[in-house]
């Protein structure tokens, strides 16, 4: 995963949610704090305490900002209930934009801040569609993501 300041993953995806420069992320491009097998990771100040997979948001959501809303609700979509996304957990979830076409489908990874609900004015949402990895649902070492500056 290569991210740019000109990339369209740091551009709004909902006017609720605020997009994210270059002083809120460092990122690889041979510039910054990330050397080696680091450049295919996001920098954070520290890494998240868990990161789930939570795969597409099922049923379909109507907006982005009720997809985040999902994935903070159920992180873990192998097992039968909600399990809720706690404060400083990150989860990685698909959204697709024209509900039941799985040709728009795009994939996000949200941070949660120390506030286990979602806000989109504090917790981090970056489009990562085009991820050349593809990982198992559930549970995932955080440091598959992340990296600390």
């Amino acid at each position: 995963m290569r991210l740019r300041n000109d990339s369209p993953s740091f551009h709004p995806v909902h006017p609720l949610i605020r997009a994210f420069g270059p002083r809120d992320l460092h990122y690889a491009k041979g510039r910054g704090p990330l050397t080696g097998s680091d450049q295919d990771r996001i920098a954070l100040a520290s890494l998240p305490s868990a990161l789930w997979n939570t795969g597409a948001i099922s049923p379909a959501s109507a907006t982005l900002a009720s997809a985040v809303t999902k994935a903070f609700a159920d992180k873990d979509g192998l097992n039968a209930g909600n399990q809720a996304l706690n404060a400083g957990e990150a989860v990685l979830f698909a959204y697709n934009s024209t509900p039941g076409n799985s040709r728009t489908r795009q994939w996000f990874v949200a941070v949660n801040d120390s506030t286990a609900s979602f806000s989109s004015t504090d917790d981090l949402l970056i489009n990562v569609t085009g991820l050349s990895s593809s990982f198992a649902t559930g549970s995932l070492i955080p440091s598959l993501l992340f990296a600390t500056l």
